[in-house]
C-alpha cells in the first residue's frame, strides 16, 4: 500500500499511465535528438546510430526500475514461495560468516562516502559503538532513518541476500541468522552513524550560504535537486537538540516549517503570494514537503553509498520486467542471491569515480585507486580473520595469489577469488554453478549425493556417499554451517566424528585435505579435521 501511495504521489492517480507517457516522451525526444532538432535529450558523445539503438532499451529499463519498485507482478504464488524459501535457507546457511568481510570492509567504503559528502571522517568508530544504545537508536528512527530489522520481519530486503522472500518460518530463519552473525545489527549501526553525521554536518553549515557552504555537500544535495532556494529554507529550519547531544537538522523538522513562526520567511523564500491565505498555506506545505523529501533522499542515498546493500536499478538490470512466480524469473532471482552487495557496491563506486572525473582526470584516477587500495586491505583482514575462525592458521601475505584473493574479497566479487588458481571453488563446484547461483549449486551437489552415487553403484564404483552426505550437511545445515562462531565447532565436533563413522577412508581424506592446503598456500591448521580439540593456538607469522 505504501508504495502505491507514494506511486500516486508522484506520478498521479494513474501511475502506470504517466510512465507510458513519459517513456514516449522520452522517444520522441530521442527521435528528435537524431534528427537533428532542439532536444532535452543529452546523448553527449554518442553518435545517431547508438542513440537509436537506445530507443527500444530505454523505456524497456524505465519499466524494469518501474516494476522493480512498485513490486513485480506473481504468476505462481506456489513456485514463488518454493523458491524464495530455497533462498532462505541458503540464506541461513551460507551468510552467517558474511559479517566478518563486512567489518573490514565497510569502514573505508564509509570513508569514501563521507569524503564524496563533505563529512568528517572522525566520528565513525565513536559513533558506531554509541549507536547500540537504545537511545541514539531512537534518535535516528525519529529523524526518518527507516531502520533495516523492520524490514527484514516483513520480508523485503537482506544485506548481502537481496530481496526476501518465500515461506514465514524460512524468512525468521534468515533474519534470525543475520542477526546473530552480527551482520544485521552493524549494518543498522552503520546506517545511523551516518544518516545521524550527516544531520549533524548540515546543522553545522546551516549559517553558511549556498556559495559558502562546503563544496562536496553541496555538491550531494545538488544531486538530488537541492538548490539555493531549497537551501535557504533547510538552514532556517530550528536545529534539533536531544538532551547531552549535538544539534542536527532533521527532515521532519524541516517539514513542520509549514506551520510555525518561520512560516512568513519560508513563504517569502519559496515566493507564494499570501493574498489568499487558504491558498497560500497549500502552496507553502507542498513547497516544503517537496524539499523535505529531497533532503531526506540525500540522506538516505548518500547512507547506501556509505553501507551499500542493494539498489534497485542494479537488480532490475538483470531481472527486467519478469515476473515473480515465473520460472525464468525465480532462476534469475536465485542468481543474483548474495550478488546485491557486489552490484550496489560496483555500480555506486563506478558513480563515484564519474563524478570524481569530471572535477578532473586526476582526480578521478585517485579516488579509483584510493578506493581499490583501501577495499584490497579491507579484503586482506577478512581473508586473515576467516582463516583463522575455520581452524587455519594466516596465510603467508608474501604470496602474491594471498592479494589477488584480497582485492577480490575486499571489493564485493569475492565468489571469482576461489578460481584463481583452480578450475574448482573450495565447495567442489565448477565456476557456471558459482556463477549462476546458490540454488543452482545446491540443486547440483543433491544431484551429485543421490542420483550420482545412484550411477557409481550401478557401474561397480565406489561411491563415497558417506563422505559426500557429510561435506553437504557442512555446507547447507542452516546456522550451525554458517554463523563464523560456530562453523569450526560443528564441523570438527559433529561432521568429523559423523564422517569416521561413514567414511571408511576419513583419516586418509582429513591428512589429505591438510596437505592439500600445504600445498597449495603454505598453511597449516591449528584445529585439524577429524581432532575434537585445537591441537594448538593458531600460529603467528
Amino acid at each position: 500500500m505504501a508504495r502505491d501511495i507514494a506511486a500516486m504521489e508522484q506520478f498521479g492517480p494513474n501511475p502506470n499511465a504517466t510512465m507510458e507517457w513519459l517513456k514516449q516522451i522520452v522517444q520522441v525526444e530521442a527521435a528528435k535528438s537524431i534528427a537533428g532538432e532542439a532536444s532535452l535529450y543529452r546523448r553527449g558523445s554518442k553518435t545517431a546510430d547508438a542513440v537509436r539503438d537506445k530507443l527500444d532499451y530505454i523505456p524497456h529499463r524505465i519499466d524494469s526500475v518501474y516494476q522493480y519498485i512498485r513490486g513485480r507482478s506473481v504468476v505462481s504464488g506456489n513456485m514463488a514461495t518454493g523458491f524464495g524459501t530455497v533462498r532462505n535457507l541458503l540464506t541461513s546457511a551460507l551468510l552467517g560468516s558474511a559479517s566478518i568481510t563486512a567489518a573490514a570492509t565497510d569502514p573505508f567504503v564509509d570513508a569514501a562516502a563521507r569524503y564524496l559528502s563533505g563529512l568528517p571522517m572522525t566520528k565513525a568508530l565513536w559513533g558506531i559503538t554509541k549507536t547500540f544504545s537504545e537511545g541514539t537508536t531512537e534518535q535516528a528512527v525519529r529523524s526518518g532513518i527507516v531502520m533495516d530489522d523492520f524490514l527484514h520481519i516483513l520480508g523485503d530486503e537482506a544485506r548481502m541476500a537481496g530481496q526476501v522472500g518465500g515461506s514465514e518460518w524460512s524468512k525468521w530463519l534468515a533474519e534470525r541468522t543475520l542477526a546473530l552473525s552480527g551482520l544485521e545489527p552493524m549494518t543498522q549501526a552503520r546506517k545511523h552513524v551516518f544518516a545521524l553525521d550527516f544531520q549533524g554536518a548540515v546543522a553545522d553549515q546551516a549559517g553558511k550560504t549556498w556559495d559558502e557552504m562546503e563544496p562536496y555537500l553541496r555538491r550531494a544535495m545538488q544531486g538530488y535537486g537541492i538548490d539555493r532556494t531549497a537551501w535557504d529554507v533547510i538552514r532556517s529550519t530550528p536545529l534539533h537538540q536531544p538532551e547531552g547531544g549535538a544539534g542536527f537538522l532533521r527532515p521532519i523538522d524541516v517539514a513542520a516549517l509549514a506551520e510555525g513562526p518561520a512560516l512568513p520567511k519560508v513563504q517569502k523564500l519559496l515566493g507564494i503570494d499570501t493574498t489568499d491565505a487558504e491558498v497560500a498555506a497549500e502552496q507553502t506545505a507542498a513547497g516544503v514537503r517537496r524539499i523535505a523529501e529531497q533532503y531526506l533522499e540525500t540522506i538516505l542515498q548518500q547512507t547506501e553509498r556509505a553501507v551499500p546493500t542493494s539498489t534497485a536499478r542494479s537488480r532490475s538490470f538483470f531481472v527486467g520486467t519478469q515476473p515473480k512466480g515465473s520460472f525464468w524469473g525465480e532462476v534469475v532471482e536465485s542468481g543474483l542471491l548474495f550478488k546485491s552487495f557486489a552490484l550496489s557496491l560496483t555500480t555506486l563506486q563506478l558513480q563515484a569515480i564519474q563524478q570524481e572525473l569530471h572535477q578532473g582526470a586526476a582526480r578521478g584516477a585517485g579516488y579509483a585507486g584510493a578506493i581499490a587500495l583501501s577495499l584490497t586491505m579491507g579484503g586482506a583482514i577478512a581473508l586473515q580473520i576467516k582463516n583463522v575462525i575455520n581452524g587455519k592458521d594466516p596465510q603467508s601475505m608474501a604470496d602474491p595469489r594471498f592479494w589477488m584473493a584480497a582485492v577480490q574479497t575486499g571489493g564485493g566479487l569475492g565468489l571469482l577469488g576461489d578460481y584463481l588458481f583452480s578450475d574448482v571453488n573450495r565447495q567442489g563446484q565448477s565456476l557456471a554453478q558459482q556463477i549462476s547461483g546458490p540454488t543452482v549449486g545446491l540443486v547440483g551437489d543433491l544431484w551429485k549425493l543421490t542420483a550420482g552415487n545412484v550411477q557409481q553403484l550401478v557401474q561397480g564404483k565406489p561411491t563415497n556417499i558417506g563422505r559426500e552426505t557429510v561435506n553437504t550437511l557442512g555446507r547447507y545445515t542452516p546456522v550451525l554451517s554458517s554463523l563464523w562462531y560456530l562453523r569450526a565447532a560443528y564441523r570438527r565436533v559433529v561432521l568429523d566424528q559423523l564422517q569416521y563413522l561413514t567414511d571408511p577412508d576419513a583419516h586418509k581424506s582429513f591428512r589429505e585435505q591438510e596437505q592439500r592446503l600445504q600445498n597449495e598456500t603454505r598453511q597449516g591448521m591449528w584445529w585439524a579435521p577429524g581432532e575434537i580439540l585445537p591441537r594448538r593456538a593458531p600460529a603467528t607469522q
